[in-house]
């Protein structure tokens, strides 16, 4: 598992993450990171709920939703490998 400290990787929720914010986060959470993955989760999950509530006019579907695509991240993790930006995959994947 990789190696991972809060003080490392603490993710700002009032901006868009850098290139480089992405591929460090991508590249713990393929290394097994579980803080660096509940990280990506707190940075998007609001988002991604608004976003999918917005779409889908459910407010429970949104929330599963947003959970299944956390939790197919987590279960693949290995091979997650995005090919755009985070968010962009993400909302994609709503």
């Amino acid at each position: 598992m990789t190696s991972y400290h809060s003080k490392d990787l603490l993710l700002s929720v009032n901006k868009n993450l850098t290139k480089e914010e992405e591929s460090r986060i991508i590249d713990l959470i393929n290394g097994g990171s579980e803080e660096a993955f509940k990280e990506l989760v707190r940075y998007y999950t609001k988002r991604l709920y608004f976003y999918a509530w917005q779409y889908l006019g459910d407010q429970h579907m949104a929330e599963d939703i947003v959970q299944d695509l956390f939790t197919e991240i987590w279960t693949k993790r290995k091979t997650w490998h995005p090919n755009e930006t985070l968010q962009g995959y993400l909302l994609k994947s709503i």
